[in-house]
């Protein structure tokens, strides 16, 4: 336990390092949709933790004015794990920097735990931590370091989920049954794709032919922790998280999601991982089907686990991201590390082994190349901007999912209370658009410049950011209206803005609308 600690210390150190080189800290919020929807949560937390639970407020009611005041709240939508965890740590200090650095220890704290997870599969203690290091230094591991995401919080959880059923499977007891079942209600309550671990039980015992414990009561005590906490909540918010599905049917998504995930495999993991995670699987799987040998239960649950995912992402149209593809990250370079570590009978050295783990992952690591910083920049400048200008008002943003959730999150960070905001940020894809959560059935609300005029002043909206970096692709009817509207407005201020993926840079501009006088609400 004290060096898993250490380890954990150390990796997050170089993934806090990497963050710095990588503008983690810098950089705006916004960087991908969904960040400023789990950044903004989290300040809810914090914030209901700090003063509504205080206050004995009803958390609901809390929510919903929170909501009002910064429209990026997603409670619901996602589950509430992540937040909880989140939350809690900015209580001290709830500024964009101690978040990042948050991430940061997720980071570490994933590859900490799969140094473990190597070490209990069979690998030497060198070869363990040198996986353990690599994990963290994997691109897509260091591009989510950049991120407020949910995503390395939701692959350590997993995986120690993985070890938890294999020690039921070595040594059946109620605790590691218990603890397993914990371990996987915590998981889900993070992220609804761990759900992928129902299946591990059934395909572990299958694999290791362990039919007996299927008649073993203790086996039956792990669904109960599920069935208490994130069950309820599954069914609670169903009907709000079917908004993000997709509406295809599995076989229309299958062989979609079959092209995606194999083309970002390779892309994510490179084709030297890849092959050499193959071959002991290759070498294994014919020992198990015939039952000769003794097979690694951590292993065995490991690669369950990892067939489990897979098969859920195939078939469960909730859209494509290869950031989905990170829990399969510490079993692939484990995997590949027992097949570098075979390279060992050429070289007899005791430090063979991890020599030859280390030299595949510099490999791999160089064949994947060079991480991109994050982008994103302008929007945290008209926060300042804004907030410098008037003690308080309504701002509509007129930009994409980006865009407006980066300044609702940039705002949130610049209100020393958020629970008595002054300022309530108004998104232009709901003020002057309707559609659902995934932007579908878009329909926009106004039909001319009066309809716009009288609804701003209905709604005393005295600031209007146009965010005029929105690639094309994005561009929606309610973009054009809001710059043709804006034309005879002259703007207080205009900024350079920029964003990932953008081949140049755009500019945000602030506009004071002439139906609130100096924007006070």
């Amino acid at each position: 336990m004290r060096n898993a600690v250490l380890c954990a210390l150390f990796l997050w150190g170089v993934s806090a390092a990497l963050q710095f080189q990588n503008a983690a800290f810098s950089a705006d919020i916004g960087a991908d949709p969904d960040e400023p929807a789990h950044v903004v949560t989290s300040l809810m937390l914090r914030d209901y933790l700090a003063h509504g639970l205080i206050k004995g407020e009803h958390p609901l009611h809390f929510a919903r004015d929170y909501y009002d005041h910064f429209p990026k709240v997603a409670l619901g939508h996602y589950p509430p794990g992540f937040y909880l965890l989140s939350g809690a740590w900015l209580l001290p200090c709830p500024t964009k920097h101690a978040l990042m650095l948050f991430i940061g220890l997720l980071s570490g704290v994933l590859g900490a735990v799969t140094a473990v997870m190597a070490c209990r599969c069979g690998l030497a203690r060198v070869s363990a931590s040198i996986v353990g290091l690599w994990v963290v230094l994997l691109p897509i591991t260091q591009k989510l370091s950049m991120l407020v995401m949910s995503d390395l919080l939701l692959a350590s959880l997993c995986l120690l989920a993985v070890a938890a059923f294999a020690s039921f499977l070595d040594k059946p007891a109620a605790p590691s049954a218990l603890l397993f079942g914990v371990l996987a209600a915590a998981a889900i309550l993070t992220k609804a794709s761990a759900v992928a671990l129902a299946l591990v039980p059934p395909l572990s015992i299958l694999a290791l032919g362990r039919w007996r414990l299927c008649l073993n009561w203790r086996l039956w005590l792990a669904p109960v922790p599920v069935a208490l906490t994130a069950l309820p909540w599954t069914l609670f918010t169903m009907k709000i998280t079917q908004e993000g599905m997709s509406g295809q049917s599995t076989a229309e998504y299958f062989p979609e999601a079959l092209k995606f995930y194999a083309s970002a495999a390779v892309q994510t993991f490179g084709p030297i991982i890849l092959v050499a995670a193959t071959i002991p699987v290759i070498v294994s799987v014919p020992k198990l089907w015939k039952r000769s040998g003794h097979a690694n239960t951590n292993a065995v649950v490991l690669g369950c686990f990892g067939v489990s995912l897979a098969s859920l992402y195939l078939v469960s149209p909730t859209g494509f991201s290869s950031r989905y593809l990170l829990p399969l990250a510490p079993l692939l370079l484990i995997a590949a590390a027992f097949a570098f570590s075979l390279l060992r009978a050429v070289w007899h050295h005791r430090m063979a082994a991890g020599a030859c783990v280390g030299l595949g992952a510099m490999a791999s690591l160089i064949l994947l190349g060079g991480v991109e910083p994050k982008v994103a920049s302008g929007i945290a400048a008209m926060a300042e901007e804004i907030t410098a200008r008037a003690p308080g008002g309504k701002v509509l943003i007129s930009s994409d999912a980006r865009g407006e959730g980066a300044l609702v999150a940039e705002m949130a960070f610049r209100i020393p209370d958020r629970c008595a905001s002054p300022w309530s940020i108004v998104r232009a894809s709901k003020f002057m658009a309707s559609s659902d959560w995934s932007g579908r059935d878009y329909q926009a609300a106004f039909a001319n410049r009066e309809e716009f005029t009288a609804a701003l002043q209905s709604d005393r909206i005295g600031w209007i950011v146009e965010d005029v970096s929105v690639p094309d692709s994005y561009l929606q009817k309610h973009h054009l209206q809001i710059k043709e509207w804006c034309s005879a407005l002259s703007a207080a201020t205009t900024i350079t803005a920029s964003r990932q993926g953008a081949t140049m840079p755009g500019t945000v501009s602030l506009f004071q609308t002439p139906v609130v006088g100096e924007g006070k609400p």
